[in-house]
């Protein structure tokens, strides 16, 4: 039968040990589907934000610096078109700043962060309006389970009331606050997708409702995991668990660190 209306929610594999409910008892298998399904925006609270599930494919920050946060390594860029081979970059309109988004004393969210943790929120791609970015995660292997992790931020006052929705195609949206105090030292949220590639690349986009922003991102293989969010897609009761036809892109909700939204 379908389960009762509710959600799901722990840190991935463990990090951060605020539980709701652990999926571990989920059957059936992680079905293939190139939608991306997203879990729900955790605010910004410290390093073990970063997960550390898999094997890390490739992670960069936009601040141009390389920090370490919770043992994974990030590569920092400048660049509004591509990050190495990995990542390709379309409608970054305004540009790269690596410094400004990052503000708070000791005491304020922000302030409070690690300075390795800080250099993941303080620099981002961004455009001049509320146009849409483009983000192409490649060198994929068609058949592996991914997972992609991805930060927005504004610790300024100007961060005040800004956010941005993160979607792919056939994938469910969810949307990022800039800013959760809106006051100066405030801190953004992060979002975790998971997916089964079906090409050698995948396509997500940020959308803002002022300008559109990134801080930094990670991809991380989770092939064999056997982890995956899920959002339940039917209202029709008397349905199981396992079938993929009753979940977004297929994606079964499966494994003790991941979401279900009903």
């Amino acid at each position: 039968m379908k389960p009762t209306r509710f959600s799901i929610y722990r840190s991935f594999l463990g990090t951060g040990i605020s539980v709701c409910f652990a999926a571990s008892f989920l059957a059936g298998p992680i079905a293939q589907a190139a939608p991306i399904i997203w879990r729900a925006p955790s605010t910004v609270s410290g390093d073990t934000d970063v997960i550390t599930a898999g094997t890390l494919s490739y992670a960069y920050t936009m601040s141009n610096t390389t920090p370490t946060v919770n043992g994974v390594a990030f590569i920092g860029s400048t660049s509004t078109t591509a990050l190495q081979t990995n990542v390709t970059l379309a409608g970054v309109t305004g540009g790269n700043n690596t410094t400004t988004f990052g503000s708070g004393a000791v005491g304020t969210g922000y302030g409070n962060l690690t300075s390795s943790y800080q250099n993941l929120l303080k620099g981002a791609n961004y455009t001049s309006s509320s146009t849409a970015i483009t983000v192409t995660l490649r060198n994929l292997t068609i058949g592996q389970t991914y997972a992609v992790q991805l930060w927005v931020n504004d610790s300024r006052t100007a961060g005040s009331a800004r956010n941005a929705a993160v979607t792919s195609t056939g994938g469910n949206s969810v949307t990022l606050d800039y800013n959760n105090t809106e006051t100066t030292g405030g801190v953004g949220q992060f979002t975790i997708g998971t997916f089964t590639a079906d090409a050698t690349t995948q396509a997500l986009t940020i959308t803002g409702n002022s300008s559109s922003q990134f801080q930094s991102m990670q991809v991380r293989n989770i092939s064999g995991l056997g982890l995956a969010n899920g959002v339940w897609n039917t209202t029709t009761t008397n349905l199981t668990w396992s079938t993929a036809a009753n979940w977004l892109g297929s994606s079964v909700a499966s494994g003790t660190a991941m979401m279900a939204n009903f």
